[in-house]
């Protein structure tokens, strides 16, 4: 009745009403024992779905869409490319498989940067550098110069060259596969559970690759409250700058333990960080994050 006599659609009005779009409400004239009728009813909803109400309204929507297009729409052909992709989105995006995945792939590009073949790569740059030296038959003192003085220095850091190539390859593959992607699909749950909001694993995200546009990136989001705490959490990741520099000390100062100490600089880290959200979540930062519905 409210919403006949605003000249509005009854089903529009009520999911105005749910969403807490203060105009319409404001139209539509309802009495405070109508609104306390109606929010009894959405907490209801809330308590039947297990959803908050924004996310219950986007679940019933695209349920319904599913639905008619379930019914209306044939398809001629599934690709085996996309039928490969959702099985193997089908282990990258599991609720249980996801994590340990990930932390398994990250383990073995360690593994590959660190060993075999990336100690294999960096005495290979050594030696051919000291053998051109050599077969050029350059004067002793300049070539002790060269060897002794500046290829112990700079060359020794030059021979940890191909260990970051490696490692910046693989970190290429994982981007350019999307696979990143649906590392922030598995922790936007995870993400609300340390008090932050869903919205801020893209700033997160990109602090894997940089701090700087990370930090720039979470001004995009909506509170404040969400914005300081993902500010302050990105300098825990261990960004594209951080990486070769745990890569120089660990090859230099753990040359055996290679994939152990990278391994525990990288997720240690992030452990470090969630240990850092929870606190700040209690201390700085009280407050529920803002809702959001990652598509």
């Amino acid at each position: 009745d409210h919403a006949s006599r605003s000249g509005m659609n009854g089903r529009f009005a009520a999911v105005k009403v749910i969403e807490g779009d203060e105009d319409i409400i404001e139209r539509l004239k309802l009495s405070e024992n109508e609104l306390e009728m109606m929010e009894h009813s959405i907490i209801e909803m809330e308590r039947d779905r297990g959803l908050d109400r924004n996310a219950a309204m986007a679940d019933m929507r695209y349920s319904f869409i599913e639905n008619i297009c379930e019914q209306s729409v044939v398809k001629c052909q599934v690709s085996k490319e996309y039928e490969r992709s959702v099985q193997i989105d089908s282990v990258l995006t599991n609720r249980y498989l996801a994590l340990p995945v990930f932390a398994g792939i990250m383990v073995f590009i360690f593994w590959m940067t660190f060993g075999p073949f990336g100690s294999f790569l960096s005495d290979a740059l050594s030696a051919g550098i000291e053998i051109l030296l050599t077969n050029y038959g350059i004067n002793p003192v300049v070539k002790s110069l060269v060897i002794d003085g500046i290829f112990t220095g700079v060359g020794s850091v030059l021979s940890f060259l191909p260990v970051i190539l490696i490692l910046f390859f693989f970190l290429s593959i994982l981007e350019d596969t999307g696979y990143m992607a649906r590392i922030a699909f598995v922790m936007d749950t995870f993400l609300r559970k340390i008090g932050l909001s869903g919205r801020s694993f893209v700033p997160m995200l990109l602090g894997f690759g940089c701090s700087v546009p990370a930090v720039m990136a979470s001004r995009t989001l909506s509170s404040e409250r969400d914005r300081n705490l993902t500010i302050m959490l990105i300098p825990f990741i261990s960004c594209s700058a951080k990486i070769p520099i745990y890569t120089v000390f660990t090859a230099a100062f753990f040359p055996h333990r290679g994939v152990l100490v990278m391994s525990c600089l990288y997720f240690g880290g992030i452990v470090i960080g969630i240990l850092m959200a929870l606190i700040f979540k209690k201390v700085l930062f009280a407050g529920k994050p803002m809702p959001f519905v990652m598509e």
